[in-house]
């Protein structure tokens, strides 16, 4: 049963929260503070799995409840509720630690999702400390992608003027950006959001992917609420609005620097060690100190400096694998079910070809129609092209029997018609350039995989004639992609 402690001065609003959190799951025990005073101290003489926390309270308010919080368990995630959206205050608490931050009135299926999230990595937090560990002759490795060069030069000059500790490297785009960051090694990253070709969400999206441990500090001229949060959630060490308070700008970055540092040292020293601990469910990689006390070394959104354990790959495998099979054997599962579950398991429909799996990208065209292909598969050589895939449901039918010979059924022509729908789209010069310059894809007259059916009974020789029909379509069953997966398992 997961505790929850709902701090909230109008009872109104509290009296709503706690009836959304009971009818919700009947394994919620809801706890109420009508203030933050009392919700402190509710907090530390009992034990929670989240907090709920309002910003703007008398005696004492949200923020301040946080940081106390985070003081004496800072395991515990805290989503900060506020009428009063505030760039400044939502950054703020991210940065404190904050699991998310959610305006009122909330969206409820946001919100139900948070509480979800936060509960399942209930041991997440964030470690925020600002000791610079520089030595003498090392210098800080930058890199600033900014578009628009007036503001690049800016920053670069006042950088390499700072005591000559800085390094700077430039891009002029978030796709120039990531190129040179996945090539040269950064102690920092510079990112502007509103760009050109690539975005900076994206950038740092992919950057976490490759080398987490790099800190991000985002910058945009466009302060906005929501791309605050999303910004910290996704790994961003900090948002600051252009144009920046330089002394905001400089301390940010020594801050950023020196916890990196931090973390770094702190794997190699002798009193403490790193272990592999069975918390709530989960198999966990946590540091422990000589007097007992022990930190989660896997954080949200950063995969740690040390190896991960094999083993714990393979559980989080088998568990994917099983829910795949339950879903092709559920009547009931939907492509969307089956669209989720590849966005949270891309190793299943990537292989040595293909290195990212791009969902949902809309193709529009100049009479304002759109093409939603389900997946644009990026390959590993920039020089290849991309491919498309595209689902079906499992209970589909591949194959027919008309006039005593087997045929493809109609949703195979049906996948084919959209292939056609999509290469005639790629013919356009435009329509190229556009999705390059957005996504950094390359595509023209693209081959496309679907996975379709369960696996046939045919003859091989007879699939083999009926696939000769097919030009740039390549049909994989389910059963096909669950056999590979489970081979991984062995």
């Amino acid at each position: 049963m997961a505790k929850i402690l709902v701090i909230e001065d109008e009872s109104a609003i509290r009296r709503v929260l706690v009836k959304i959190l009971t009818e919700e799951s009947d394994t919620y025990q809801v706890v109420e503070a009508e203030n933050g005073e009392i919700g402190i101290e509710i907090f530390e003489k009992q034990d929670f799995d989240l907090v709920l926390c309002d910003i703007k309270m008398p005696k004492m308010g949200g923020v301040e409840v946080l940081e106390r919080a985070k003081r004496s368990k800072p395991l515990i995630p805290f989503i900060m509720l506020s009428g009063h959206g505030n760039l400044d205050t939502a950054v703020k608490t991210m940065r404190l630690g904050a699991y998310d931050y959610i305006s009122k009135p909330p969206d409820l299926n946001r919100f139900l999702s948070s509480i979800t999230e936060a509960l399942e990595d209930k041991f997440t937090f964030k470690e925020q400390q600002n000791t610079v560990h520089q030595t003498e002759n090392s210098k800080v490795k930058v890199l600033l992608i900014e578009d628009e060069v007036a503001t690049r030069r800016v920053l670069v000059n006042l950088l390499r003027k700072e005591n000559d500790i800085y390094e700077v490297s430039e891009a002029e785009d978030g796709l120039k950006g990531i190129e040179i960051f996945e090539r040269q090694d950064f102690d920092l990253v510079l990112c502007d959001i509103k760009m050109p070709k690539m975005n900076g969400l994206e950038v740092l999206e992919r950057a976490k992917k490759i080398k987490p441990q790099v800190p991000f500090i985002m910058v945009s001229g466009h302060g906005d609420l929501d791309v605050a949060v999303n910004t910290m959630r996704l790994g961003a060490y900090d948002y600051i609005s252009k144009p920046p308070d330089l002394n905001r700008l400089f301390n940010t970055i020594k801050n950023a620097v020196g916890d990196r540092n931090q973390e770094n040292n702190e794997i190699g020293q002798e009193q403490s060690l790193i272990a592999v601990a069975y918390i709530d469910g989960k198999l966990r990689c946590i540091r422990i100190s000589r007097d007992g006390d022990y930190a989660l070394v896997d954080k949200k959104n950063y995969y740690h400096n040390i190896l991960y354990p094999n083993f714990l790959h393979v559980i989080q495998l088998k568990q994917a694998v099983e829910e795949f099979e339950y879903l092709i054997n559920n009547p009931k599962t939907r492509e969307q079910d089956l669209q989720v579950f590849f966005e949270k398991n891309p190793e299943f429909i990537l292989n040595d070809d293909y290195r990212v799996a791009h969902s949902k990208i809309i193709l529009s065209n100049k009479n304002n129609v759109n093409l939603i292909p389900d997946f644009i598969l990026e390959p590993y050589d920039n020089k290849h092209m991309s491919d498309l895939l595209e689902l079906k449901l499992p209970k589909t039918k591949v194959y027919t029997l008309k006039k005593n010979r087997y045929r493809y059924s109609s949703a195979v022509f049906e996948a084919c018609a959209q292939l056609r729908e999509y290469s005639t789209y790629f013919e356009e010069e435009f329509n190229r350039k556009r999705i390059l310059g957005r996504h950094g894809l390359h595509l023209y007259k693209p081959n496309m995989l679907v996975i379709i059916g369960r696996q046939s009974n045919l003859d091989p020789v007879q699939i083999k004639k009926i696939h000769n029909d097919l030009s740039n379509l390549k049909l994989i069953s389910y059963d096909e992609v669950l056999n590979k997966m489970k081979r991984k398992l062995k």
